[in-house]
């Protein structure tokens, strides 16, 4: 399982957005799954992102759940990988998978760190 962390310079939303259009752009999953809001009275607060991709040559699944906060002032986004064995090498193991999947969006994302 790989974590991240980071700031970003966008509100919630924004970052939301961003987020999706990152890694369905560079193939990373196949779609959003899930998506929940979390709203303090009329504001958005944050957000949860569900994203997956299946691999069918493989039989593994590559999944990254994101949540996106503003309850310090500014936006945070962390992000959590799973599962991928073999996703990005024919004979790869999860882990490898998974930090391979966060560094590609880490690269991604530089622009719009805080």
């Amino acid at each position: 399982m790989e974590r991240n962390s980071c700031y970003l310079s966008l509100t919630v939303a924004e970052a939301a957005r961003t987020v999706s259009k990152l890694v369905e752009k560079a193939g990373l999953t196949s779609k959003m799954v899930d998506c929940h809001e979390l709203r303090q009275g009329d504001e958005l607060r944050g957000m949860v992102l569900i994203f997956e991709k299946y691999f069918i040559r493989t039989g593994s699944r590559l999944t990254m759940t994101a949540v996106l906060d503003s309850l310090e002032g500014r936006t945070r986004l962390y992000w959590v990988v799973t599962g991928g064995a073999g996703a990005f090498q024919q004979s790869g193991d999860s882990k490898t998978a998974a930090e391979e999947y966060s560094e590609a969006l880490r690269q991604k994302l530089f622009p719009y760190l805080a």
